[in-house]
């Protein structure tokens, strides 16, 4: 643990130093600034990018985890009606049992029209 903590202070130096050097040479050798200017333009729009990436990828593969939302109070799809779908029946599901996450088979009901929809949704038991 201790190494590791050792390379990664020097590499954040050694960075730090590379900057500082680029800097300093844009400003003995004014030929050399635009070309700088470029890569170092170029480095930090490489480095938000790769970034977006990054949280948008963990945006959609927790979602993925985590299952479909509840449809509890939501729209029906037949009739049209807000905050009518209510559960009805759920149903434990053991097939699956090599992850962190209870599988359930919800059914759900429009109170209006009667409409019923079911799905299979992910519940993460919580520690007692």
């Amino acid at each position: 643990m201790h190494k590791d903590k050792l390379y990664l202070v020097g590499t954040a130096c050694g960075v730090i130093f590379l900057i500082f050097g680029v800097v300093f040479l844009s400003l003995l050798f004014p030929g050399y600034r635009s070309f700088f200017l470029g890569v170092m333009i170029l480095a930090i729009g490489v480095i938000l990018f790769l970034a977006i990436v990054v949280v948008v990828l963990f945006v959609f593969f927790s979602r993925g985890v985590q299952g479909p939302k509840s449809l509890s109070g939501t729209r029906c799809r037949k009739c049209g009606h807000r905050r009518v779908m209510q559960e009805v029946n759920r149903e434990f599901l053991q097939g699956n049992v090599k992850t962190d996450f209870d599988h359930y088979k919800v059914i759900y009901r429009c109170t209006q029209c009667g409409h019923q929809q079911e799905q299979e949704e992910h519940v993460i038991p919580q520690p007692k």
